[in-house]
This record gives C-alpha cells, sequence and structure tokens, in this order.
C-alpha cells in the first residue's frame, strides 16, 4: 500500500490542529495549501483529492502520475470538487532526455503528457471550476533546483493575496 494514502489523516488529524494550537493560522479549505514534489506531489495530490473540504490550494511540482500506471488519473476523472486553486509544474525532460533509464521509449514526453492531464482535470472539476497553472519547462530536469526556480510564480498564483 502507498503510505503516501494516509497523508490526508495525518495532516488533518496532527499537524493542522498543531500549527493552529501554536501559530497564527487562517482557517478554511481557501487558505489551506499542501505541496510536493516528484512522489511528494503524489502524496499531496492525495491530500487534495481525498479531503477537498480542508485543502483548497495545491503545489504538484513533477508529481510522478505514472505511479500506478494511470490510478492517479483514474482517481481525477473526473473531479467532483476542485481545489481553490492549484499549480502544476513539470519540464521537458524529467529524466535529462535519457528514457532508457526506464526502458520506456518517449517517457519525457508522457511525463508531460500525464501532468497536463492532471491540470485540464482540475480545470474541468464538476463542482466548481478552480485557478488552475500548468507550467512547461523547456530542458528542463527532474530535481530541486527546476522545482525552486518554478517556487516563486507558483506562491504569487497560490496565494495572490501575498503577491501585493
Amino acid at each position: 500500500m502507498f503510505q503516501g494514502s494516509r497523508l490526508p489523516e495525518f495532516l488533518t488529524e496532527d499537524v493542522l490542529p498543531y500549527a493552529a494550537a501554536h501559530y497564527r493560522v487562517k482557517k478554511g479549505r481557501e487558505h489551506t495549501g499542501v505541496g510536493g514534489a516528484s512522489l511528494g506531489g503524489v502524496a499531496a495530490l492525495t491530500a487534495l483529492i481525498r479531503r477537498p473540504d480542508v485543502f483548497g490550494i495545491g503545489l504538484l511540482e513533477s508529481t510522478s502520475m505514472q505511479y500506478g500506471n494511470g490510478q492517479l488519473l483514474r482517481d481525477v476523472t473526473p473531479v467532483v470538487m476542485g481545489p481553490v486553486r492549484v499549480s502544476v509544474g513539470v519540464g521537458t525532460v524529467e529524466l535529462g532526455g535519457d528514457s532508457t533509464m526506464l526502458g520506456v521509449p518517449n517517457y519525457d514526453a508522457a511525463f508531460v503528457a500525464l501532468n497536463q492531464t492532471l491540470a485540464s482535470n482540475f480545470k474541468s472539476a464538476l463542482a466548481n471550476h478552480p485557478d488552475v497553472l500548468f507550467t512547461v519547462q523547456p530542458n528542463v530536469h527532474h530535481g530541486a533546483a527546476a522545482w525552486s526556480s518554478r517556487f516563486p510564480a507558483a506562491i504569487k498564483f497560490l496565494y495572490p493575496a501575498l503577491a501585493n
């Protein structure tokens, strides 16, 4: 079992109550975000789709949508209640152009397409129509340098009141 599936419960029962008890936080899904990169993006996506009543902001960087051989896309097709805002970022050479690493031809193109489908599925949520920022960076690899380069624009989009 994917242990990331336990993340929503941990966040809602342990982390958020602790943060609220020790820090000034705004309550409500429109202020509560979750994010991650690579497999962390998978865990964050799990929180977004399992607890849309709590998490309304999502930062998904180079999310490993191939995990589960398409199950993640099936989980978001259709999305009934999407987040308020979500940022999905990906590079065009996540594996550095070496698709032989996984023995999968056109892996980098598929990685982009999977993340594009995720962004499109969120835009088409049935109960709401979330604001979605989809960023594709040409010739950018899977790693912290790429994620940090996209972070400032993503945060300004996800929390527009902070941008002023």
